[in-house]
């Protein structure tokens, strides 16, 4: 349990950036196949890509955070920072969360569509939109992906706390800036792409 709690202590940078990419890689075809799209370093939304823009959306979510732990990392920390164990640890900790959120959108689409067109619709009334939340797949798809996003965030914290060697409200807080401006810049650079 504690290896799957908190796996970077046992994982090299090294061998973390080859499994987070390999999972990288495997997520693009399936978010390519299935019509999902990285919407930003948080979300994902429906729409279909290219393959390699699948994986472009992919790595540039990735990218945002990473850089900005990175920077974070070598300003607050008093060690000697190695790069591949914050970008390598990172990448891991991002990558199967987020292949379980890919997986989770794919096997909730066809619940959430009729969702989406209704709250777009101009003629959707309150009690329609409750009716069409019901669904089970969408009340468990809501509460898994929620699950998945906090192994997100515990996992790539602990990457970061470690591969950074930062303790306390110091690694928390860099970490937070960190995250919600990763979002924000991946949000703006995926609208470029």
């Amino acid at each position: 349990m504690k290896k799957w709690m908190n796996p970077f202590v046992y994982v090299s940078g090294e061998r973390s950036l080859a499994y987070g990419l390999a999972v990288t890689i495997l997520t693009a075809i399936l978010a390519w196949q299935c019509d999902v799209l990285t919407n930003g370093a948080l979300s994902l939304g429906y729409g279909h890509e290219l393959l390699w823009k699948a994986f472009a959306r992919l790595l540039i979510a990735w990218a945002a955070g990473a850089v900005l732990l990175y920077v974070s990392a070598l300003l607050l920390s008093g060690s000697r920072i190695r790069g591949i164990d914050v970008f390598g640890m990172n990448l891991l900790a991002r990558s199967l969360p987020f292949a379980a959120m890919v997986l989770l959108t794919v096997w909730m689409g066809p619940s959430l569509r009729p969702l989406q067109e209704a709250m777009l619709s101009q003629s959707a009334s309150m009690a329609e939109l409750i009716e069409v939340g019901r669904s089970f797949r969408v009340l468990a798809g809501s509460l898994l992906s929620f699950a998945c996003l906090v192994w997100y965030v515990v996992w790539t914290y602990r990457a970061y706390a470690l591969s950074a060697n930062l303790k306390g409200w110091r690694a928390a807080v860099s970490y937070v800036v960190c995250i919600v401006a990763a979002d924000a810049a991946s949000r703006y650079l995926l609208a470029l792409l």
